[in-house]
């Protein structure tokens, strides 16, 4: 999806993900590891309302992303993951984004 708009809020967001490694029938380790994603959450200036798109970025992006200010205009591509509710705003939430 390519998505124009107005810049709200950005940030990182930590999730945890489970690693798994080995043979079945040797044993199998697993591991969590604890990895960091630059966001930023947009608007649309020409009809506001209480929803937005959130986008997560590389973590080799996130010099780019925090240099981003609420106001700023932004264009952006990624790939659909989930639409969230919070906060009683509905969030369009895209994985892999890249600016253009």
């Amino acid at each position: 999806m390519h998505v124009v708009g107005v810049v709200l809020q950005t940030g990182m967001e930590g999730y945890t993900r489970i690693v798994a490694e080995g043979i079945p029938a040797f044993g199998i380790s697993v591991e969590q590891v604890l990895e960091h994603y630059p966001f930023v959450i947009v608007a649309d200036d020409r009809t506001p309302s209480g929803d937005a798109v959130k986008c997560y970025f590389s973590t080799e992006e996130a010099d780019i992303v925090g240099k981003l200010q609420p106001g700023m205009k932004v264009t952006f591509q990624g790939r659909f993951h989930q639409y969230v509710h919070d906060q009683g705003r509905l969030l369009l939430t895209l994985s892999s984004c890249s600016l253009d």
